[in-house]
């Protein structure tokens, strides 16, 4: 996504760009993405159109309780739109002949004149300026920033999501505007509606789907991304690879501890997949003609429900550096400047929102520091409102 968002932005400010994907196929797996003014402003920069279509509607956020009473609510309008229907209209404005799938990077040439990038097939290309936007395991940041390794937070989201045909008109009614959680002493689980398997955000197309934050030790996490082939997938491990066990234990323990409405959701997935939690704080994000946007630059926990809203704000960023100054070495630096700034603000962020989750130590007690109500709020803030100060307000340190 941070790709398409820079290259379709480059691209319409006059750039000849190209985009190596390393995947020959796509699957976002029906993952929600919460909008911000931040991502539809860089929609518009990159050519794609903004519209009701773009996802569902939702009226705010509430947190219920164990017997599903409401125990407080947050009005917060918002569009929850799907990864699938974002990269589909960033897809479709960038020039199909420059968008080159299959394309994995192994090595890069970070020179003042000329970087180079080498692929796993042999070949290799040159250019101005690479843009690094390969995500949590970035190829490229390992080569100009080796030190810059994603850390571990101590826990897990467990996802999924089933069609809304498994679900009741009146649980469609009363959820499919909502972003709704449910908070314990050791997890916090979120349900919300999503676009179909066709894009449709239409009542009776869509689907629900589930975020669930369970802590993991070190060696249960690995013993969660083994697969059913006795491979270890260290960067994240195929859903169909997931052994069963594990999927035994996600909807047994569902029935034990949520509230039987969303435990519902957890029980009828027929393959629920898991992403492990990190924090990346990247000392450094440009460099001599190199650069890192999205993900590969900054890794935020997904409670702030900002990385593609920080992908769109790094894209632009980026432009308008490159449009200010003709001297690379200077543009970079202001990008770095500027966004290093943001970055590491939202990632503190994100890793005091979920600091209650990481698997304590023995005879340590978790607790949450902020109320229900507070925390929805903080799950929910502008993009534009993420910094240092406001760090301090929210959690009074």
């Amino acid at each position: 996504m941070a790709g398409l968002l820079t290259a379709n932005i480059l691209f319409r400010n006059g750039w000849n760009v190209k985009v190596y994907e390393r995947s020959s196929g796509l699957d976002g797996r029906g993952a929600g993405i919460a909008t911000h003014d931040e991502l539809f402003n860089a929609m518009r920069l990159a050519g794609a159109k903004v519209d009701e279509m773009l996802g569902i509607q939702i009226k705010g956020r509430s947190v219920f309780g164990k017997n599903g009473e409401e125990i407080c609510h947050y009005s917060y309008p918002q569009i929850l739109t799907s990864w699938s229907l974002l990269y589909k209209r960033l897809l479709n404005i960038f020039p199909e002949k420059l968008y080159i799938k299959g394309k994995d990077v192994v090595d890069v040439r970070d020179d003042p004149i000329k970087p180079e990038i080498f692929f796993s097939d042999g070949s290799s290309d040159s250019a101005d300026l690479i843009v690094g936007c390969d995500g949590y395991w970035s190829s490229i940041r390992s080569k100009c920033a080796p030190e810059a390794i994603p850390k571990y937070a101590g826990y897990v989201a467990w996802r999924g999501l089933i069609p809304e045909n498994m679900v009741t008109q009146s649980f469609a009614k009363e959820f499919g505007p909502l972003h709704a959680f449910y908070l314990g002493d050791s997890h916090q689980f979120v349900h919300f509606a999503v676009a179909g398997s066709d894009d449709s955000i239409d009542i009776g197309a869509r689907r629900f789907s589930f975020l669930w934050y369970v802590p993991f030790t070190n060696d249960e996490l690995k013993d969660l991304l083994t697969g059913s082939d006795g491979v270890v997938y260290s960067n994240g491990i195929p859903p169909s690879k997931i052994q069963l066990k594990h999927i035994d234990k996600l909807k047994n323990d569902a029935k034990e501890i949520l509230p039987q409405i969303f435990s519902n959701t957890v029980c009828k997935t027929d393959q629920p997949f898991v992403q492990p939690i990190y924090d990346l704080l990247s000392p450094r994000i440009a460099f001599q003609r190199v650069v890192l946007a999205g993900d590969a630059a900054f890794i935020a926990r997904p409670h702030v429900g900002a990385g593609v809203a920080k992908a769109g704000g790094d894209a632009m960023e980026l432009a308008n550096c490159l449009e200010q100054s003709s001297n690379y070495t200077e543009a970079l630096q202001n990008y770095q400047d500027r966004r290093s700034v943001f970055g590491n603000s939202i990632v503190k962020l994100g890793a005091k929102l979920g600091e209650y989750l990481t698997e304590p130590e023995i005879d340590t007690t978790r607790a949450r520091q902020l109320s229900p109500e507070r925390l929805i709020r903080s799950v929910a803030m502008p993009m534009h409102l993420i910094d240092e100060d406001e760090l301090f307000d929210i959690f009074n340190i």
